[in-house]
Formats: C-alpha cells, structure tokens, sequence
C-alpha cells in the first residue's frame, strides 16, 4: 500500500542499507519513521484545523443570520413605517435585547425557528426542482414562454380609468390625544401601556412602532410617555372623519377607523377638477371638521393608492400616474415588504430566491413559476396591477364579532371571569349595534407563554344576550382549567355563525307576518323578547323534527325517535351540539334536495302560489299578491287544510289516543316557522 507523504516501505521487512565505508547495517524500518509522520500529521493536522475554523466561521455566519432574521422578527410587522429614523439594525438589538429572556421572546424564537424549517424544506423542494430543469434548457425555456403569457394576459386586465384614493389618517389615536391634550406637542409619547395602539413621530425617531410592548418602548426611548386610550372617542372621532370623505364617494369603502379607500372618478368629472386638486380639498375638510391632518395616496387601484399614501406621511399625497411605465417604474424598486399581503413568511421566502424588490419578480419570473402553483399574483405585484372597484363591506360578509382583553399574567379564577364578563358584556353591545344574533360562541385564551387557543360551542338557537354568552364561555374556561392550570394574559369571547337582523328585515319580514297571524294572540305582548325569541327557537325545532317523523319509517334498532331526542332536549335544557354533516342524515331533511324539487314544481305553475312545506299541497294565491298576503294564505291552510296535520291527528285517533304530532302542528306553532323555510316556496311576481 503506498501513502502519500511517506516512504514506499512495507513494514514487515527490514531494509538494508550500505554506510559510506562500505559496512552495512541493518535498520528497522520504523527507525526515522516518526520525523516522516511528525511532518506528515503536521500537514493534515492543519487542513483538519482549517477545515474545522472554516466550518466554524459558516455555523457562526449562519448563526448570525438566523440571529439577524430573529431580531428583525421581534422588531415586528411596523418597522417599516414612516417617521422611523434611527438605524433599524440597532433598534432590532435593542428590541431583542429588552426581551431577551422573556417569555414572549422564546415563543417568538420558536416561532421563528419553526418559519425556519418550513423556509428550509420549500427551498429544498426548489432545489430538487432546479437539479432537474436547468437555465437555457429546453423546459426553462418553456416555462419562460408560459411566464409571458401569464405577463400578457394580466397586462390585458390592467385598468386604468378610474381614480382610487387611500385616505390613511396620520397619528390618528394620538392626534385625538393631542387635540385633547396640546402640551403632548413636540413630545415622545405613545397611546396604551401593554401594547401601544400608536406614537408620536418624535418617538418613531427613537424607534418605537405601533404595536409594541410599554417595556420595550420604553427600552429604546426612556423618556417616552404613555397615554391611556379612549376608544370611544376615536371611534366619534372617526365617525366625523367618514361623514367628511363620504361626500366625495358615497360608495367609499372604509378599512379601519383611520383609514379608507374612495374612487373619486365621477367626484372629479362632476366637479372638472384633476386628483390632486379633489384629494388636497378632501384634506383640507377633514382638517377643518377635526382638527386632524391625513395623508393620501392616489393611483389607478387599490394597491397603489395605499403604497402611495405611505410616500408623503405625515399630511401629504403622492400621485402615481395612471400609465404602465410610470407605474412599473415606481413598483421596481420598492421592498416587496411594502407591498399589502405580503408577511414575514412570504417575504423571507422570497428574500431566499433572491427577490427583495418587486423589480425582481422579473428577473426570477422562472423560478416563482416552477416552485408555485400560482405564480399570477407575484406577477401581478410586479405590473403594479390591483383592485379597481371601490364599495362597502357587505354585512353578509362579516362571519363574527368579539372582543378581548389584555392583563397582567394571572390565573386567579376570579379575575379571570371577571375580566371574560367585561367582554361579554362588550360582545352584546356590539351585536345589538349591529343588529345580529348569533349560533356559535368562541372563548379565546393566550397564556402567559404567549400561547394563543380557542374553544367553541355552536348551538341549536341563537344567542345575543351578555348572561348566556358568558355562561357559556365560563363553562368552557372551566373545563379547561380542569384538564390543566392555566395562566393567562388575554381573554376573549366571540359570537359567530351571525344572522342578520337587518336583513330580515328588508326582506319583506315574512316572518313578522307570520308573528301577526291569528295564533299570535296566544303570546301576550307583555312577554320579554327573550322569551319570545326563545318560544320561536323551540317551535322551530319541533316542527323541523315533526317533519322527518312524518316521512321516517323507523325500526327498534334505528335507536330514539325523534320525538324522544326532542323529549331529552327540553327536560335536559341543554344547547344541542350539531355536526352538519350528521344533521342532513340524523335529524333534519335534506332542505337542499326537498326545496330545489319544490321550486321546479313551482316553474309549472302559471297562477300564484306555492307548495306548503308541511304536507306538500298546492296553496293558491294571486298572482300579485304581495309577501304578506301570501303568507296569510299559507297560514290558513297550516291551520285549516294541512293534510298532514290532519292525517297525524286521525292517526293519533286510530291508536286510541292523542297524536304526538297534533300538538306540533297546532296554528300557532306553524305560523310561526321560519322565513328562510317558507320564502323558498313562493312564486315573486314578475320584475319583483
């Protein structure tokens, strides 16, 4: 065997060598042999220490970087903003330093750990991506083709006739305060004290952002003061604000107490001024009617006006001008972070593949089409393209409505529900404000290790009332607390699962009609809402039940009937816990199915009318009828002709006793089922 660096000698034999005089000896071969490896191990000892100082300077760069990325991290989604002048990397040390330690840092290591590894395993899904389709071959290529036609087909949407404004009002929780109070002029000061709502630009030059703990603040700028928030005031406040921009688009869409979206379009044709001269009045009125100043971007969409409006902060506006070069240019540089749906994730993904500005995007077009599935909406960043439609929020989007409170660490039972009363109580103004009644109830919890969770409860019946939703939210904490000790620092109670009062309403109230009929007496006028709501729910539900045991054929193995589950629900008093899958098959008829048969029934009819949801049969009514006299039409059927109701009647007769169903199918009980049950079955006038 021969080694490199050494002498070609076998170690089993003994070399003979001749001296200068001629005589001989005899020398071991591992006589001289240690200088050999001395000079050889000297020379692998070095690259072994080399190799291990250069590992070491990668695991220390690497460290560094992960350090890097925590810190910004802990620096928080608001960085960014304006008025933040003092160098961000040593606001990042400070921040991380301040809460190093604490409990909030480790759950955000630990967050940014876990962000880590699912970076590491998208990036080593592109890279085996990348081994397989190299730059210039054949498959690059046609990617790159599809890549423009992407391009193309997205430029072909691009709109750029309507006028879209961003109002973002500037410092607006602490310009109410300064209007309040004027020595906080020129001050470093910020609103709240565990969480900062908003501060001051003096303090935004120390550092300090919207959303940052008091200690931190505190941190970077000693002499900060902090101000108690007021919510009820900003939202006067803001309420004022809108009324002002309201006027220049009665369809304005409003995002947040302090900020909007308008499309001026037909304010500036109507009045034949540019933007910039509409959005300077529009300014100049919220001035006048608050005392507050706001800032505004103005482009041909959404997505530009609100990077625009952050160009001029505070009490400005920046125009982008509505052509495609002018608005690619001022999309090339700018930091994807800037960009609105874009988070830490997405951008430290995107910063993996080298995209730190929307200008990139291009230059790794190939890439974001080969790693996602949905490329198009990178693409669409780059061109600067974004909604051009303007309007409210719809009330039917809206899913539900909660508060939560934030406190001291505790896990005293007492204030514990002390505090989750506060909110319930909260919650039941909201939804009376808003006109909603709610099915499902959440408790939110964080712990004191930042732990965010939920437990919910959806319900047979509706709920509004701050008692039942604290209630049940107190039963659910109980039982948590059960499982495990808990200490938390943030409590909070939502109602989802909404139904619309408002929309009830409008629709021609149906079911107030039916609440008139003649079996309404029966409830005197002196009974409370509460309870009347609750007589409704129960009729309700024992109608739906009559129904199916009127069509079930039912045999001992199939488990309790209907009417027994129905029997355990009011002894017990108990909210039923629906899964919806298992009601379509185990309690209710399939609505779907039942109703879409019923109204191609109904195309065939040319007179007015419409099937009765009980037996079926064919209720007539004028053509013109209005909702209300339809609904009296039907409501005398329910109680004078239902043919199912008369036969479970007969039925109860023939068994030598009273039908279990004759009491469900009373009037009183029929007038009062549901609009969203009855209004399926009526024929709407043409043009109606």
């Amino acid at each position: 065997m021969t080694f490199p660096g050494r002498h070609n000698i076998s170690p089993k034999k003994k070399i003979s060598s001749s001296t200068g005089n001629g005589n001989s000896h005899v020398r071991s071969p591992l006589k001289g042999k240690g200088k050999d490896r001395a000079e050889d191990g000297g020379t692998s000892e070095a690259q072994k220490a080399g190799k291990k100082a250069q590992g070491s300077n990668e695991r220390k760069m690497q460290d560094e970087e992960a350090l890097a990325r925590l810190r910004k991290r802990m620096a928080g989604p608001s960085s960014g903003k304006a008025g933040l002048a003092k160098d961000q990397d040593e606001i990042n040390k400070i921040i991380y330093e301040a809460s190093k330690g604490s409990r909030f840092f480790l759950k955000e290591k630990e967050t940014s750990e876990r962000i880590e590894r699912q970076i590491e395993s998208m990036l080593a899904d592109k890279d085996d991506i990348m081994s397989r389709v190299l730059p210039d071959s054949v498959e690059w290529r046609n990617q790159e083709k599809k890549v423009d036609v992407m391009i193309r087909d997205l430029e072909a949407t691009r709109d750029l006739s309507r006028v879209v404004v961003h109002a973002d009002m500037d410092f607006f929780y602490g310009a109410c305060e300064l209007k309040r109070d004027p020595s906080l002029t020129g001050k470093c000061f910020g609103v709240g004290h565990g969480v900062l709502v908003t501060c001051s630009y003096e303090a935004r030059a120390f550092g300090v952002r919207s959303g940052m703990a008091g200690h931190i603040a505190k941190a970077l700028c000693p002499h900060i003061i902090l101000v108690d928030n007021d919510m009820k005031h900003y939202i006067e406040t803001s309420e004022k604000v809108m009324a002002v921009m309201h006027e220049y688009d009665p369809t304005m869409a409003q995002a947040s107490l302090d900020e909007a979206y308008l499309d001026i379009t037909e304010y500036c044709e109507s009045n034949r001024v540019d933007a910039d001269e509409a959005v300077a009045r529009l300014r100049e009125d919220v001035k006048q009617a608050t005392g507050l100043t706001v800032s505004c971007g103005i482009a041909a969409n959404c997505r530009l006006a609100k990077i625009a409006s952050d160009k001029n902060k505070p009490n400005g506006q920046y125009l982008v001008p509505a052509n495609a070069t002018d608005i690619m240019h001022f999309m090339h540089d700018l930091p994807v972070r800037k960009v609105s749906g874009i988070g830490r994730v997405t951008e430290r993904y995107l910063e993996a593949l080298g995209i730190d500005t929307c200008g990139d995007i291009w230059e790794k077009r190939v890439v974001l089409a080969l790693t996602l599935r949905h490329p198009e909406s990178f693409l669409a960043i780059y061109l600067g393209l974004g909604k051009t439609h303007v309007a409210p929020t719809e009330r039917g989007w809206r899913r539900s409505v909660g508060r939560e409170h934030t406190f001291t660490p505790t896990s005293n039972l007492e204030e514990l529900l002390s505090e989750l009363r506060r909110c319930a109580d909260k919650v039941e103004s909201d939804l009376e404000e808003e006109s909603y009644h709610a099915q499902k109830v959440t408790l939110t919890c964080k712990t004191s290790s930042y732990t965010r969770f939920t437990r919910d409860l959806t319900l047979g019946h509706r709920v509004w009332k701050a008692d039942d939703l604290f209630r049940i939210t107190k039963e659910l904490l109980l039982a948590e607390l059960k499982e495990r000790k808990l200490t938390l620092r943030l409590i909070g109670v939502r109602a989802g699962t909404l139904i619309d009062l408002r929309k009830s309403q409008a629709a021609g109230s149906i079911e107030n009609a039916f609440k008139r009929a003649k079996a309404a007496p029966s409830y005197s006028t002196a009974e409370s809402h509460a309870e009347q709501e609750r007589l409704i729910e129960d009729e309700e539900r024992q109608l739906r039940l009559a129904i199916e045991a009127s069509l079930q054929d039912r045999s001992p193995e199939d488990g309790p009937s209907v009417e027994e589950r129905l029997v355990r629900e009011i002894k017990t008093d108990r909210p039923v816990i629906r899964n919806m899958r298992d009601e379509r098959h185990d309690l209710l008829v399939d609505d779907s199915n039942s109703m879409r048969s019923d109204l191609v029934k109904l195309e065939e009819h040319e007179e007015g009318g419409g099937n009765c949801p009980i037996c079926g049969k064919w209720v007539h009514w004028p053509m013109q009828a209005t909702e209300s006299q339809a609904a009296l039409a039907l409501d005398e059927h329910l109680s004078e002709d239902c043919q199912t109701g008369a036969n479970a009647e007969a039925s109860g007769r023939d068994n030598g006793g009273t039908s279990r169903l004759a009491p469900i199918f009373d009037p009183r009980y029929a007038a009062r089922k549901k609009k969203r049950r009855i209004d399926s079955y009526f024929i709407k006038p043409a043009g109606s």
